[in-house]
């Protein structure tokens, strides 16, 4: 079975981040930033979340720091 890039995006978030609990809220989450015409990645290596602005759009690194 071949998974969106929103669902691989949502199975990175939940099971390698342990935030299964949270599924419905991230995916909520990741439909307005879909919506809104940004492009979600995780960030591993920051302390809090960034909205940047690229040449081929915006893209959110939502910080996944414990």
């Amino acid at each position: 079975m071949i998974l969106s890039k929103k669902e691989q995006k949502l199975r990175e978030f939940c099971i390698e981040e342990n935030l299964e609990l949270y599924r419905n809220e991230l995916e909520i989450i990741f439909n307005e930033i879909e919506v809104a015409g940004c492009i979600i990645s995780a960030g591993t290596d920051e302390h809090s979340s960034q909205h940047i602005f690229e040449k081929d759009g915006c893209r959110i690194r939502i910080s996944l720091q414990k």
